[in-house]
Parts: structure tokens; sequence; C-alpha cells
């Protein structure tokens, strides 16, 4: 037991891995980093969704901190299904690491961390390295093997300089964003009349877009009416890889991950050729209606590598059309193919995702695969 020095608060935190505190720290989360405007980030039901039975690779974990009381901080862990180099791992994401601004920086713990007992350690000095170090050791002393994360530039620095996560380096993520004209409208209303002008240009730009890429892919047509498990899981059959690292998305990730959430609103396309499902993609429009809506394509899957620019011209046309948004984005890769059609479609290369991994045995792997598929839906935190 220690003794708190002079003007610091005695924290104490919780393992509640079977969620009988979610509201708590829910209403942490959404009352101190939820957004002012539009839908929460964080609902009980989500966190259940998430860290519940019903996720298809098994419960999560949560850890969360205490004063008087009150949460000050949490930590999560998601259970992910995950193949690397053709075999089944055990994988989870860790997320949801928030401090109470007032708690940063101080406080003492009322127990020191059973994995480290030096009072001076980062992990019994700060409430985010105690909780991230604690839902980790659960995770791994259930058998997960490969954890990742793709934490915020206020959690990097703890992650990476104190925890010990490594970076992944080679062939990073980065993420791709396409202005339209509706951004222009709303960050220089004065220039109404080119605004006015750049719309009426933008939707035949990605009708003709669309048609171009058509014609160089003969047959394949869209649809938004959804396909069944069979057809997804044949789909990802074909297309699941025998190297490199990827989540293992049949028909049970697609299902939970984008119809099941019960937050989050996603639109989804199918791409058919010669009566079989060929590719799809899932895209989700976020903003509120006095902030600049962006329109992500969110993941993708398809037979054909060279089709895909299609699939996501298609996409952005009917999602321009249907949400007005200022920016499109996603994630991908420096992949030659993906990125010439990409420059096509007017995108811009942007700032580098990071992707972190906790010092596991398999984390030294991952900056030696040739292929690491990774979008934005394979984060939670988007």
């Amino acid at each position: 037991m220690l003794e708190p020095g002079e003007n610091n608060r005695i924290w104490k935190t919780v393992a509640d891995d079977q969620l009988t505190h979610l509201h708590e720290v829910t209403n942490f989360l959404q009352s101190e980093f939820g957004p002012a405007e539009g839908p929460p980030m964080w609902t009980s039901d989500l966190m259940r969704w998430k860290l519940g039975p019903t996720n298809p690779a098994g419960c999560g974990f949560l850890s969360y901190a205490v004063v008087d009381g009150r949460v000050v901080g949490s930590a999560t862990l998601t259970r992910k299904r995950a193949l690397l180099n053709g075999q089944e791992i055990a994988c989870g994401e860790v997320g949801d690491t928030y401090t109470a601004a007032f708690m940063r920086r101080t406080g003492t713990p009322v127990e020191l961390s059973a994995i480290n007992s030096d009072p001076g350690h980062f992990i019994n000095k700060s409430i985010f390295g105690r909780l991230v170090s604690d839902v980790f050791a659960r995770a791994c002393s259930q058998g997960i093997q490969l954890v990742y994360g793709t934490p915020n530039q206020n959690s990097y620095p703890g992650y990476t300089k104190k925890l010990g996560y490594t970076e992944l380096l080679l062939n990073p993520i980065h993420c791709f964003s396409r202005p339209t004209s509706y951004l222009i409208g709303q960050r220089f209303p004065k220039l109404k009349l080119i605004s006015c002008l750049l719309k009426f240009a933008e939707q035949p730009f990605l009708n003709i877009t669309c048609m171009l890429l058509k014609l160089l892919n003969p047959g394949l047509s869209m649809s938004q009416v959804q396909p069944d498990d069979d057809a997804i899981n044949a789909l990802w059959d074909a297309t699941k890889p025998d190297t490199g690292f990827s989540l293992i998305r049949d028909a049970a990730y697609w299902r939970y991950r984008y119809d099941e959430n019960p937050l989050a609103k996603y639109d989804k396309f199918y791409f058919s050729k010669d009566g079989c499902l060929a590719g799809l993609v899932v895209c989700k429009k976020t903003g509120s209606p006095n902030s600049k809506q962006v329109f992500s394509l969110v993941e993708w899957m398809s037979l054909d590598k060279a089709a895909i620019g299609m699939m996501i011209a298609c996409a952005i046309q009917k999602g321009f059309a249907m949400h007005k948004p200022g920016v499109i984005n996603l994630w991908a890769r420096d992949d030659q193919m993906l990125v010439r059609q990409l420059n096509y479609q007017l995108f811009l290369k942007r700032a580098k995702v990071p992707v972190i991994f906790a010092p596991t045995p398999l984390a030294p792997q991952m900056e030696r695969l040739n292929d690491f598929c990774f979008a934005i839906g394979s984060s939670d935190a988007m």
C-alpha cells in the first residue's frame, strides 16, 4: 500500500472484463472527450458490442481508474481474428486510452503493479501506462499473440517510448485524401460563384471517371443489395492472402463489423461479375451538419486488384451524390497499382498513419512482411 504525497490523489485500477461498469466508463469518455456536436463517440452498447460475446473473436478486456469513486481513465483491448502468413492467430487492438486532464502526471496508485514493483516505473506513475499494461497482460495470459493500435499524437509517445511498442515503418499506411467542391464552399464562402461552377463540373467528372473505369472492367456491375453469407465467404476464400497480415474477413466479420455496429451507419456497395460476387466497398459519412462532412472509404475486398479502382470510383460517385462531402479519404499502403488509380481520381497522399505493435514475440515479424492489409475499418477508433 502506498501513501499519497502532498497534493496527490490516490487512484485505483479496476479490471472490468465482465463489463459491469460500462455506464460509468462511457460517461467519462463521452463527457470529457466526446464531440460537442453530432452523435456520441462512445455508448454502453458500442463498448458491449466491441468487448462482449457477440464479437466473433471473443470477449475483450477493459480496465479503468477511479479517484474517490469517479472514473478518471480507461483502456480497452478488443479481440480480433487475423491471419499471419496464412496461419490464424489470436490478435487484439488496444484503444480507448484516455486519462482525465487533471490526473495526468499526478497521483499515486493504491497498489503497485503486479507486473513491475518499481514505484518510479512508468506503469506505477501513469494511469495511462498502468491501464494499457493491465489489459495487455490479461490478454497475453489468455493467448493473444499480437496486439496493434493506431494511437493519436497524445498517446503515441507513451506507447513507443515508455511501453516498448514499435511502429510499422517499412511500407507504412498513409491517409489519402481528396477535397471536393463542397469543401471550397465551406472554407471560402466569398468564392460562391467558383464553388458553384466546381460543383456543377464535379459530378460529371465523377460520372465520366466511373464510366471509363467500367470500360476497362467489362461485365462488372454494382448493387447495394446485400449478398448472402455464402457469397461473401466465397469471395474471402478466393482473396485471403497466403503471406503477410490481414484480419479474417469472412461473412461473420463483415456482418459483425458493419451490420451490427450499434452506433455507426455504413454505405455498402457490392460488385458482381458473371453472376458471382467480385468485390465490395464499405463507406461511412462523418461530421455534424455544422462541420466538415467527410466520406471515408472504410474497407474493401476484391477478386481483381486492377478492378478496385473502378469499385472505389463508383462508391465515390454514389457517396458524392448522397452526402455532398467536403473531403473523401481512405487509408492504404504505397501499393503502386492502387496509388496510381487513386492519383487518377485526384487523391493526394497525406499524413502517415501510425500503426504500432505491442512487445510480443510476433511483433518483430510485422516489419518484414511483404503484404500488410490494413484499412480504416481495421481500427475500431475510426
